[in-house]
């Protein structure tokens, strides 16, 4: 499949499940090391968000194939594909794109920066606090929850 038929395939998946999805309680997280990502999963879980857990970026890029989410908490340096490319990857494919928390142990300026400027909406510095992730999550539900009901009205 080529990548603008790969769009096309995905862009029409997203608006047929767009409307009826609660985008801002799905989550996936790209994690490789499997402390981190039971860590990632039992703390959203517990806040009563539903969670799909990913590896790497190609595993994530599969995940996505099937599952719509709203929110992304991807590691930046993972095997395979990091995070800075996924989300690039994200970027050029993905006409709706979920709000992409960078989660990394990486916490210069210039890596903040970079993260963002690629196209991060949020970064977490590794070690976080749970209460951390929380509010970041949070926020970044608030966000992806307001831009569904925008949706909702404009096709009403």
């Amino acid at each position: 499949m080529n990548m603008n038929s790969h769009r096309h395939t995905l862009e029409i998946k997203v608006e047929q499940q767009i409307e009826s999805a609660n985008l801002w309680q799905q989550i996936l997280i790209v994690e490789d090391v499997p402390p981190e990502r039971f860590r990632l999963e039992t703390i959203l879980s517990q806040e009563g968000y539903s969670t799909y857990t990913a590896r790497n970026g190609h595993e994530a890029l599969s995940i996505l194939e099937d599952t719509l989410v709203g929110i992304i908490v991807c590691d930046w340096r993972m095997p395979k594909m990091n995070g800075l490319d996924f989300l690039s990857y994200l970027n050029l494919y993905f006409s709706i794109r979920p709000y992409f928390i960078m989660l990394t142990g990486q916490g210069g300026a210039y890596d903040i920066i970079a993260a963002l400027d690629n196209g991060a909406d949020d970064f977490i510095r590794k070690p976080f606090l749970k209460e951390e992730l929380r509010a970041r999550v949070q926020a970044g539900a608030r966000q992806v929850e307001m831009i569904e009901q925008l949706r909702c009205n404009r096709t009403s």
